[in-house]
């Protein structure tokens, strides 16, 4: 099992031009939110993270999975949460399997 993923989230325009916020949402219901590095999200077509408001856009950040079966993962984060643990419960479908 390879264990390079992305994670399907919502993120945001960043404190400072080269990061964004990143919020998670996890398998028991509640929202992580993260600053990471602006280079490393995916964001849907038509979006750049220059253009990035406060509501923010669907985007996939970079995860390492730890764990998964049928409906939920185990990821580990690439940036501390402001609360919370860096490795999080997740739901399986937002879950994207990275092919070299």
């Amino acid at each position: 099992m390879r264990n390079e993923w992305l994670l399907s989230c919502r993120i945001a325009k960043g404190m400072f031009p080269d990061e964004v916020a990143v919020i998670v949402s996890t398998a028991e219901g509640t929202q992580l939110s993260l600053f990471i590095s602006g280079k490393c999200v995916t964001l849907g077509s038509g979006h750049a993270v220059s253009g990035l408001s406060a509501e923010g856009v669907d985007g996939k950040i970079p995860v390492r999975l730890i764990d998964r079966d049928e409906r939920f993962g185990l990821v580990s984060l690439p940036a501390d949460p402001i609360e919370g643990s860096r490795v999080a419960k997740v739901s399986r479908n937002l879950l994207t399997e990275v092919f070299a």
